[in-house]
């Protein structure tokens, strides 16, 4: 599910996920900021003309504007917040900080403090086949994937799925 709020700040819901809207976006003469609390799951944030935050049981993500944020709870309330483009900033419990930027990511165990700043690896660049492609594995029943090595990257994860979403429930292949 997708959340379009008025200043064009979006939030991107994965399945399975709870969140509570706390303050909605507004834009204008008084402009605000959005903020959810994610219960568990994930959402990613793409932030427009304002800032966003993101709270979770362990930590509070200040997104800033122009940025795209993951912020992932996992089974066992363990919080995961990664930066894919612009900034944010993640305050544990304690009070403790850590400045994300792009393609950096941070993690809190559910004690609530947080752990080193890590480097979130670029994704692969697919070069075969094409984006979005649909087959029939009754006339075709092998299929060539090709993708562009990530540098530094020692393993892929592949997932094969019968939905774009890749919701738990529609992946058949995940090695």
């Amino acid at each position: 599910a997708s959340i379009l709020f008025s200043d064009g700040t979006i939030y991107r819901i994965g399945a399975d996920s709870l969140l509570e809207v706390h303050r909605e976006a507004r834009s204008g003469q008084q402009a605000a900021p959005s903020e959810v609390k994610v219960k568990v799951g994930q959402v990613n944030v793409f932030t427009a003309i304002n800032p966003s935050s993101v709270l979770t049981d362990q930590v509070r993500a200040d997104v800033d504007r122009e940025s795209r944020v993951g912020v992932e709870v996992a089974q066992d309330s363990g919080t995961t917040i990664a930066a894919y483009a612009g900034r944010a900033q993640v305050v544990d419990t304690g009070g403790d900080r850590v400045a994300l930027g792009a393609l950096q990511a941070v993690r809190a165990p559910v004690s609530g403090r947080l752990g080193n700043r890590t480097v979130v690896p670029q994704r692969p660049t697919l070069d075969e086949p094409a984006a979005n492609s649909l087959f029939n594995l009754d006339i075709q029943e092998r299929i060539s994937l090709r993708w562009r090595p990530v540098p530094g990257s020692v393993a892929y994860n592949l997932q094969v799925g019968r939905s774009r979403t890749f919701s738990p429930s529609t992946i058949e292949v995940d090695d």
